[in-house]
């Protein structure tokens, strides 16, 4: 433990397991960063059913026979500060080989506790430090970083009807570690077939080659179909790292699985995975998670919903129950259309955002137009703002007003309406708000 007097140290440590390594009989590779872009984000919060806000130490512990041994310490934006709860101005910092052995008063021995003597804090902990140089214990008041988690739907005890489902992403494309991490393939699945019987066993997905991408892992994880007394494990084998600029109330410090095109952001994952209402899920990553950075825009995520129809979607009324003529341009004269590589069009998006939209009383065409171009021209203007000073013809028009060019369309309902109810699932994507 260092120690000062009368001298404001700050100290940022993460509370992380995780480390990549790739190895082969030739050599071995790093699972380090590759070029980063932008993000993939699915937003599944339709499954979950509350947050909660957490406490957490930024720092890695292994167990110690005294308590928890200080394994890493890692920098972030905000910063724990240690202050001596017996001598005023007396402030310090972790070392490695320091330890843990009380939070709250209470003795920690293991991941358990830690965990559940954060959860019960709300502010300033109480902590009690063995000094590594001293042998020494050492109380201070430490103020840990507050960090927002998905709390899930209420899990109902186990009945046994419950399969493990299995969702293994590698690398296998990468050549850096492509070569290296492959062997990992087979035996994972191996290891799932020899010890666990075979009336537990679900889906097992690997995921693969080119569709070992953000997009990829987001795709096959919201066609997974989980149920409430399953087991998700989602294990991640492939570059990763973090940014700072995006560790505010994440739990993992702004740690991303790392892609040649667009980046998933760990925490994001996760509450997409929780989205789907297993009774135990786990995210389990063999990447590095050192510092990287990230080209924020553009950014894009992926939304997750199912619900419940009875009779009409609002895209088989609009294209089953009408007939006539429709002539409808994304951009009025005189006005460029635009697009992006995480959206795709920006009226394209809109229009589908629209059409996917939840409940919408009126599935007449008149208000879905509406809707759709007031949509498309907050996209504009929100995108125009926040680049038009990079791209001079962005700046230069000062709107898009999709225009109707021929509307002759008579209502005409369709005798065959759907009768019962429906359960639809879809993944769309959409611009980050």
């Amino acid at each position: 433990m260092i120690a000062r007097i009368g001298c404001i140290k700050f100290l940022v440590v993460w509370l992380a397991i995780g480390f990549g390594r790739g190895q082969s009989t030739a050599t071995a590779q790093p699972l380090d960063i590759g070029r980063v872009t932008s993000f993939v984000t699915p937003n599944s919060s339709a499954g979950i059913a509350n947050f909660s806000d957490e406490m957490r130490l930024r720092v890695s512990f292994r167990e110690h026979p005294a308590g928890l041994e200080v394994a890493a310490i890692h920098s972030g934006p905000a910063p724990v500060t240690l202050v001596s709860r017996g001598n005023q101005g007396l402030q310090g910092e972790f070392e490695l080989g320091d330890v843990v052995s009380h939070l709250n008063g209470v003795r920690v021995a293991n991941v358990d506790d830690l965990f559940g003597q954060l959860r019960r804090g709300s502010g300033d902990l109480p902590m009690t430090v063995i000094d590594v140089k001293n042998n020494q214990s050492i109380e201070w008041i430490a103020s840990p970083s507050m960090v927002r988690v998905a709390a899930g739907l209420p899990k109902a005890r186990a009945d046994g009807s419950g399969r493990v489902h299995v969702l293994h992403a590698v690398a296998t494309n990468d050549p850096t570690i492509g070569q290296n991490i492959i062997v990992n393939r087979d035996t994972m699945k191996k290891l799932v077939e020899n010890y666990l019987a075979a009336q537990f066993r679900g889906v097992y997905r690997i995921v693969e080659g080119a569709e070992c991408s953000a997009k990829g892992i987001v795709v096959a994880l919201s066609n997974l179909v989980v149920g409430p007394q399953d087991t998700l494990l989602v294990y991640y084998q492939g570059h990763g790292a973090y940014d700072d600029r995006f560790a505010a109330g994440d739990p993992a410090s702004g740690h991303f699985f790392d892609f040649t095109q667009n980046d998933l952001l760990r925490k994001e994952l996760l509450t997409a995975m929780q989205a789907k209402g297993a009774r135990l899920t786990i995210l389990i990553s063999d990447a590095c998670n050192v510092r990287g950075t990230i080209d924020v825009t553009p950014q894009q995520y992926y939304r997750t919903e199912t619900r419940a129809i009875e009779g009409w979607t609002t895209l088989e009324e609009l294209l089953l129950c009408y007939r006539g003529v429709l002539d409808l341009s994304s951009a009025s004269q005189g006005q460029l259309s635009w697009c992006t590589r995480d959206i795709g069009g920006w009226f394209t998006s809109s229009f589908i955002n629209s059409m996917e939209s939840g409940v919408v009383t009126d599935r007449t065409w008149n208000s879905m137009w509406s809707r759709i171009k007031k949509s498309t021209e907050d996209v504009y203007s929100s995108r125009r703002e926040k680049y038009g000073n990079q791209v001079p013809l962005l700046k230069r028009q000062l709107t898009l007003a999709p225009q109707e060019f021929v509307w002759n369309i008579q209502r005409d309902d369709s005798p065959a309406r759907p009768t019962g109810q429906r359960f639809l699932q879809s993944s769309i994507s959409a611009d980050v708000p």
